[in-house]
């Protein structure tokens, strides 16, 4: 019983990331498009987290 429990516990924690993923999918633009595009949102975003880290060590001082 507890199996079964662990089994439907794993397949709604997928189906619920699958649901929160960030990064969505075209079928209009090419392959090389989006990786592109996933490229450039993921860089952005560690942009914008070494920024935010960098003021919250000043902060800190």
């Amino acid at each position: 019983m507890d199996f079964l429990f662990l089994i439907v516990a794993i397949c709604l924690l997928l189906f619920a990331m699958s649901k929160m993923s960030m990064i969505t999918y075209s079928k209009r633009n090419s392959v090389l498009k989006e990786a592109k595009q996933n490229a450039l949102s993921l860089s952005l975003r560690d942009d914008r987290y070494r920024i935010f880290g960098n003021i919250a060590q000043l902060h800190r001082q």
